[in-house]
C-alpha cells in the first residue's frame, strides 16, 4: 500500500524552490504569473508567505521552474549574474530568449531540455 502524500507540506516545498529560484533569477511578478499560470496579486502572496495551492497545475509549474532553475545553476556553478545573463540573451537553439521562452509551457520544457542536454567536454 502506497504511503499518503502530505500535500501541504509538498506544497511548501516546492514553494520555497519556486521563490528561491525566482529571486535568483530577478523574475518580475507578471513573468512568473504567466510562467505558472496564476495572476499577479497571487504571485505577490506566494513571494509574501502563501503557500502555491497544493493540486493544480501551477504547482506542477512551479516544479518545472525549480528543476529549470536547478540545471542552470548547476551550469554557472552557482553565479546567479551568469544565470541572470542567460536568461536574458537571445538563445539560437531555443529560438528566442530564454525569460520569454519559458513563458509557455512548450518553451520551459524546451528550456530545461537544452539545459539537462550532455554536453561536449574539449
Amino acid at each position: 500500500m502506497p504511503m499518503p502524500r502530505d500535500t501541504a507540506a509538498e506544497s511548501a516545498l516546492v514553494t520555497q524552490a519556486l521563490r528561491r529560484a525566482a529571486d535568483r533569477l530577478a523574475v518580475s511578478d507578471g513573468v512568473l504569473g504567466r510562467i505558472l499560470g496564476l495572476p499577479e496579486a497571487t504571485i505577490a502572496r506566494i513571494r509574501a508567505d502563501e503557500d502555491l495551492p497544493e493540486d493544480g497545475k501551477a504547482l506542477e509549474l512551479a516544479v518545472l521552474f525549480a528543476r529549470l532553475w536547478r540545471s542552470l545553476d548547476a551550469i554557472v556553478d552557482g553565479d546567479a549574474k551568469a544565470a541572470r545573463a542567460w536568461m536574458n540573451t537571445h538563445n539560437p537553439v531555443l529560438d528566442g530568449v530564454p525569460m520569454e521562452t519559458i513563458q509557455t509551457i512548450t518553451g520551459l520544457v524546451a528550456a530545461i531540455d537544452y539545459l539537462d542536454a550532455p554536453k561536449p567536454i574539449f
